[in-house]
């Protein structure tokens, strides 16, 4: 697991920060998703629903963070994970649509005179269907190429994440787990034939130091 995140960011810290961001940008994507809900169209109306679920875990975290609580960090870690393999999903998607939709973008830019003087001035020249294929590849592949550097930076946040809920719960485990020693009380043999039953203590009574000393030199 990681010891810091990007090398030099505190797991804690970087915890924090990405679980304040998340649910800032969240509550943002909400409120622009939102907008289009009234014509109950249906992929803003499942953005909207899953902002409003991701602002919600990250809010957890940002909890989980300050009060060292193990479920609401487990929630936020879970969540990370899951968001990954969310866009991990959509972005093979979109290179293998992207790609097998190329000629029909460019039947349409080319059949409508607008957008063909309107990319024909961005290009300097008349497009045509070779200047519009390498042109929708060059812009498809920088999407591709841009998506796959969003992925690895979120697996790294995702493990810094993860990361950091270990290290709490290991702490917390080792705080309530490590043993305490127990001595028994030195107790004479004639107390013991009485039926004086001895009584286990965790510190040892200060007039058997010394003894304890001398008998391990013995």
């Amino acid at each position: 697991m990681l010891s810091a995140c990007c090398f030099c960011i505190d797991l804690r810290v970087a915890t924090l920060i990405l679980a304040m961001l998340g649910v800032f940008s969240n509550l943002c994507n909400y409120v622009s998703a939102a907008n289009y809900t009234s014509t109950h169209a249906l992929v803003p109306t499942a953005i909207a629903f899953y902002s409003l679920f991701s602002a919600a875990a990250c809010f957890m975290g940002l909890l989980g963070v300050k009060s060292r609580n193990v479920k609401f960090l487990s929630v936020f870690s879970v969540y990370q994970w899951f968001d990954l393999s969310l866009q991990f999903f959509f972005a093979i998607l979109f290179s293998v649509v992207a790609f097998a939709v190329k000629q029909d973008v460019c039947d349409e830019i080319l059949s409508d005179e607008e957008y063909k003087e309107s990319f024909s001035e961005l290009m300097g020249t008349d497009m045509n269907n070779e200047e519009c294929s390498e042109m929708y590849i060059a812009t498809a592949s920088a999407i591709v190429i841009g998506l796959g550097i969003s992925i690895l930076l979120k697996l790294h946040y995702a493990l810094a994440v993860y990361s950091y809920f270990l290290k709490v719960r290991s702490e917390q485990e080792s705080e309530t787990t490590v043993p305490r020693p127990v001595i028994a009380a030195y107790v004479p043999f004639f107390m013991k034939a009485n039926g004086y039953q001895p009584v286990a203590t965790e510190d040892a009574p200060p007039a058997y130091e010394g003894s304890v000393e001398v008998n391990e030199k013995a």
